[in-house]
């Protein structure tokens, strides 16, 4: 009898010490992701409807310490990676207008992303990969400027495709184990997105 009695407390100690545990690890992960380090990745300034701004791309990171080996970029080893945020910011008044946070849509972020703006207010966001691993396709965003306000546009991309190059405004396809072709190249051609367009642009010859 005496035996059973004192299981029982020992149990619900250790059931009580468990929970505790699992509520730990979310706060935990916030904590971190709240003291992460910010870091401008590029500012490109665009002339919208004769309004002077600048779209500012940035990322938080941890440090070394937190190591997340599913979505490290750039061969940072112990670097975690927390979010990117896409930025307007008002040039002549020196003011924020508007900061959206965004997550990447890949497990493995292999280049860092660059911006492409359009004065129409069109934003890409494209990450490009060197990678021949099925999930390692790099990844593009398209965003708009209303207003004063950033806004995600639905984009999407076939899975066959692999983003390999950005060059300009066209961003170099590898279709499916395939890999890229040079843009601009007569003889062979490639598939390109064109990011004037919005298109996707067949010059191989078939």
């Amino acid at each position: 009898m005496n035996g059973n009695a004192e299981k029982k407390p020992n149990r619900k100690g250790t059931v009580i010490a468990i929970c505790v545990f699992v509520l730990m690890i979310p706060g935990v992960a916030l904590l971190m992701r709240i003291f992460a380090s910010e870091t401008v990745i590029t500012h490109i300034p665009v002339d919208l409807n004769g309004t002077k701004r600048c779209i500012i791309l940035s990322e938080k990171t941890g440090s070394k310490n937190n190591q997340n080996k599913n979505n490290l970029h750039n061969g940072e080893i112990g670097t975690t990676h927390f979010g990117y945020f896409l930025e307007l910011y008002d040039s002549t008044t020196n003011t924020s207008l508007d900061k959206i946070a965004i997550d990447a849509p890949v497990k493995h972020i292999q280049h860092q992303p660059e911006l492409r703006v359009f004065s129409d207010g069109t934003i890409w966001m494209i990450s490009t990969t060197t990678s021949a691993d099925e999930d390692r396709r790099g990844f593009i965003l398209k965003f708009v400027v209303d207003k004063s306000k950033i806004l995600m546009k639905d984009f999407d991309l076939d899975k066959k495709y692999k983003i390999y190059n950005l060059n300009g405004n066209a961003v170099v396809m590898g279709e499916n184990n395939d890999f890229a072709g040079v843009y601009g190249d007569t003889v062979f051609g490639c598939v390109y997105l064109d990011l004037e367009t919005g298109k996707m642009i067949d010059t191989r010859k078939h």
